[in-house]
């Protein structure tokens, strides 16, 4: 007798089965029936054995364990009292079956066991009905799933190809610099050739755009981004072409600039002017010397005036103009009081 009932709490396999022994046999037979199978099944006894016996002996055994322990352990008292109702009953049932069967004429036996064919053939439609019906169902949903996977890997692709063309894009702008000169200043105009061989000493050009129509600008492309800033760094005080960052650098340009301390752009301020004090009087001592070594002769009235004259009026001196000028240009940059200690004192 299996678990026909499908109570949980009842063993698998009948117990009483297993054992060997009958509903009416008290704990003594039981126990001297599992003390007889177990000689047999006990892992000492079946080391000669294959091994696929003794796994199905070591099987066996675990099932003789189990039955004995249901029908002798009192924590099975309650659940083994209702086990025991049900197999009596089921017994019966089968008893009176038997009984009905032997006394029934052949053509009743025919049609019973007829009726009982049909009555499985219905249960087994109904069983494929289901599996059918579920079938269905998963093959339904196995294509929405395919078809949200399509959709989620086309927006996906999408999302991809704009992501790829703005990162080109960016990483073009990373690239480049914009150059400026001034026509008056350069001795020969330049050209996209000319432009792109001057490059070549910052790196590898890739190409050379002028912009506008005053032809005094044009768009240099690197083929590497770290190209850019020693290009920059290298025109930053050349009188006659600046170059500047384009694009993502050129903010970051821009932000790292606003980001100094006011004190270190008072500071460059200062270094610059002093530079450019030192290289004015350079040039004084070089046309002194070059005017004592050389032969006289008829000097070129220049068109510049050294020095030249300082603005003022009547009623205050030139150093005072030339301060009001100075904290006009300083004061997006420092304080007032930094301007004043940098200044001279009257």
């Amino acid at each position: 007798m299996s678990n026909a009932s499908g109570n949980k709490n009842f063993p698998k396999e009948d117990p009483y089965e297993v054992l060997g022994v009958r509903l009416t046999d008290d704990a003594a037979a039981i126990n001297k029936a599992y003390r007889k199978l177990a000689l047999q099944l006990h892992p000492d006894k079946i080391q000669q054995l294959s091994t696929k016996e003794q796994e199905i002996a070591a099987e066996r055994f675990q099932k003789i364990q189990t039955a004995k322990a249901f029908l002798t352990e009192p924590e099975y008292a309650e659940t083994r009292e209702r086990y025991d109702l049900q197999r009596a009953s089921q017994l019966r049932r089968e008893q009176v079956e038997a009984e009905r069967t032997k006394s029934m004429s052949e053509k009743r036996k025919r049609m019973r066991d007829e009726l009982a064919e049909q009555e499985k053939d219905a249960r087994q439609r109904k069983v494929n009905r289901s599996s059918t019906t579920e079938h269905h169902s998963k093959e339904k949903v196995r294509d929405l799933q395919k078809e949200a996977e399509q959709l989620r890997q086309q927006f996906a692709d999408k999302e991809a190809a704009k992501k790829v063309a703005e990162m080109k894009k960016a990483s073009k702008e990373d690239r480049q610099i914009r150059l400026k000169w001034s026509r008056k200043k350069m001795k020969i105009s330049p050209t996209e050739h000319s432009i792109a061989e001057l490059m070549q000493q910052f790196g590898s050009v890739e190409s050379v755009e002028f912009l506008g129509s005053k032809g005094n600008a044009a768009l240099v492309t690197f083929t590497d981004s770290d190209s850019c800033r020693p290009c920059v760094d290298m025109y930053a005080e050349s009188e006659e072409m600046r170059a500047s960052y384009v694009g993502k650098q050129k903010e970051d340009d821009m932000e790292e600039t606003a980001s100094l301390p006011k004190e270190k752009v008072a500071k460059d301020w200062k270094i610059q002017r002093a530079a450019e004090r030192e290289r004015l009087l350079r040039e004084m001592e070089l046309e002194e010397t070059t005017s004592k070594n050389s032969p006289k002769r008829a000097r070129r009235k220049s068109p510049y005036v050294f020095p030249p004259p300082l603005p003022g009026d009547k009623n205050r001196p030139p150093w005072q103009v030339l301060q009001e000028q100075e904290a006009l240009i300083l004061k997006n940059y420092l304080s007032p009081e930094q301007i004043q200690k940098i200044q001279i004192k009257s």
